[in-house]
């Protein structure tokens, strides 16, 4: 194989896991491991839990492959939703220790360092008919 050939295969991939995406899972990870975080963390996988342990399932374990989805798509949200929610009830200054810990927060205050600030013009105006 040529090297175009496995570059044209995985075409697209750094944006199925984009760098900001996994820094994001990663600071999750480590705020849902410090106990200092709120005991709502526990929420998402215990839901997860009981989802996996409840014997109703919408589709039916019994169905080779197709069974399974439904447990990979609980999984998916559930990691997605810790991604979301952990950064949200944790204090900020508990998520700057974890950024500065993982020398992320000095990258983000240089790429918004280099951004314009938004001008705003409050002006009255007056619609002509």
């Amino acid at each position: 194989m040529t090297d175009d050939h496995v570059k044209s295969a995985f075409a697209g991939s750094e944006t199925l896991l984009e760098r900001d995406m996994i820094d994001e899972v990663r600071l999750a990870w480590r705020l849902y491991r410090d106990p200092r975080v709120n005991w709502l963390k526990n929420a998402v996988p215990m839901f997860a839990l009981l989802y996996f342990l409840w014997p109703i399932d919408v589709l039916p374990d019994f169905l080779p492959g197709v069974g399974q989805l439904d447990d990979v798509g609980v999984v998916v949200a559930c990691v997605l939703l810790m991604v979301r929610l952990l950064p949200k009830i944790a204090p900020a200054w508990l998520i700057d220790e974890h950024l500065d810990a993982m020398g992320l927060r000095q990258r983000r205050t240089d790429q918004s360092s280099t951004a314009t600030p938004a001008t705003i013009f409050d002006v009255p105006y007056r619609v002509r008919e």
